[in-house]
């Protein structure tokens, strides 16, 4: 049996996460999110910002307006939620490469 590593994210902000990527990638304001659902732009700002959670009975209307299913809502986006920084975690080397060994330019009189 493998074990998965408990996540540092609760199901919470996987689905704001998820639902905050999905809408905008749509073009979704949060007014058009907010007024599709019945839900007025306030509440839908204190969901996306996770000051409220989104109700359980909420997640069947926001899945399908966005194309999705629940299961698509809760679970963690492959490539994590995009805020994350683990312990003794380095910004990614400029155009995300760096040369190896023997490929280094020549230099002329030095």
């Amino acid at each position: 049996m493998t074990l998965v590593p408990p996540t540092t994210h609760s199901t919470a902000d996987i689905v704001a996460s998820n639902i905050r990527a999905e809408a905008a990638r749509l073009g979704y304001t949060q007014v058009e999110f907010g007024r599709a659902l019945g839900i007025s732009q306030n509440q839908i700002t204190r969901r996306w910002k996770g000051v409220i959670n989104w109700q359980l009975d909420e997640l069947d209307d926001v899945a399908a307006l966005l194309g999705l299913t629940v299961t698509d809502l809760i679970t963690p986006p492959r490539g994590g939620l995009g805020y994350e920084k683990g312990p003794g975690a380095k910004a990614p080397e400029p155009f995300g490469a760096v040369a190896g060994a023997g490929f280094e330019p020549t230099t002329s009189g030095l």
